[in-house]
């Protein structure tokens, strides 16, 4: 079935299957409706493009030491591990004031949500229960030494103007971690694999005019970069779908892959078109559930992109085209 997503939409008909709750708050990803919203509400100014703009240069910085490292050691890299994951992890670490140790830890954490088929129930539990007592400890020396980053604004949210619990303000920022870890290294892994592949042409077109990387961003990487997810959701109420009723409390599997394809009126809508005015950006959604840290991934996208192409102009698979669903292994050469 299909997805739709418009601004204006009242209420969805599909409730949402949660988690357990370890703690007073659900993931942001786990909200529906009002609820969504306030919490959403409260940070979305620590989010906004404009404050993206200014992390920029903190972008490159790291970009720039991860292309050193794989210089110092190449020709040849496995870049998953060395630039498309340890990317958004450090990143985020530098933005949250944390330590590279301790931001690496992320990854772990992360994936305790993301892989979650691949550790058992006590394993997740244990890693997400660390993941938000390192949260509550980040916060706690937020207030004891008060500043004007992102820690900050995301205080503030709980102490002033949101009225978040502690739960909530935990669970939200692990939802923003994951969001701008584990999904923007999914997407760029995936996206490499397909700029690099074959006669690498859209590549080329990055390495000769550098000012495309924002529209391979976000024209090119979201068609080859998708997987499917899944999620699985139940029917608030009696529901009509194309197939038949979805009746209230019955289990429905959605397709975000269909959710996000461009909509009918573009024009092709399926072909890559770098000169597309008004572009359909699928990877974070839309209107009231837009990704909170939508704006951090498509910058961390568009200069890692435009870094790597510049100072690696050469880069390329070093295997030949494989099926890549999961972006865990991408060996280049340059």
């Amino acid at each position: 079935m299909a997805v739709h997503d418009e601004p204006a939409a009242p209420a969805r008909p599909f409730g949402r299957v949660r988690l357990p709750r370890w703690h007073d708050g659900v993931l942001l990803v786990g909200q529906d409706g009002p609820e969504h919203l306030r919490v959403r509400h409260s940070v979305a100014a620590a989010f906004t493009a404009e404050r993206v703009e200014g992390w920029r240069p903190v972008i490159r910085d790291v970009a720039d030491e991860l292309i050193d490292r794989m210089v110092s050691g190449g020709p040849g890299a496995e870049l998953v591990d060395a630039y498309c994951t340890p990317l958004p992890v450090l990143v985020m670490g530098a933005l949250l004031g944390v330590p590279e140790r301790d931001a690496e830890r992320f990854r772990r954490w992360s994936d305790a949500f993301a892989l979650s088929a691949r550790t058992t129930a006590e394993e997740r539990k244990e890693h997400i229960e660390q993941f938000a007592e390192y949260i509550a400890e980040l916060f706690a020396a937020g207030r004891a030494a008060p500043g004007n980053g992102l820690i900050d604004d995301l205080i503030a949210a709980q102490d002033g103007r949101g009225g978040l619990s502690e739960g909530e303000l935990a669970c939200l920022v692990m939802s923003v971690i994951v969001t701008c870890t584990r999904t923007t290294s999914n997407m760029f892994g995936r996206g490499l694999h397909t700029l690099l592949g074959g006669d690498r042409f859209l590549w080329r077109r990055i390495v000769a005019e550098p000012a495309l990387a924002p529209a391979v961003v976000d024209e090119a990487l979201p068609c080859g970069s998708q997987g499917d997810p899944r999620p699985l959701r139940l029917a608030a109420e009696d529901c009509e779908l194309p197939y038949g009723t979805a009746e209230k409390g019955r289990a429905v599997v959605l397709s975000i892959r269909s959710a996000s394809s461009r909509r009918a009126g573009y024009h092709e809508p399926n072909a890559v078109r770098l000169d597309r005015s008004g572009r359909w950006r699928p990877m974070s959604g839309r209107g009231p559930y837009d990704g909170l840290g939508a704006h951090l991934a498509r910058a961390e996208l568009q200069v890692g992109l435009s870094l790597l192409a510049e100072r690696l102009p050469g880069l390329r698979l070093s295997a030949g085209p494989t099926r890549f669903r999961m972006p865990e292994s991408l060996p280049v050469t340059w």
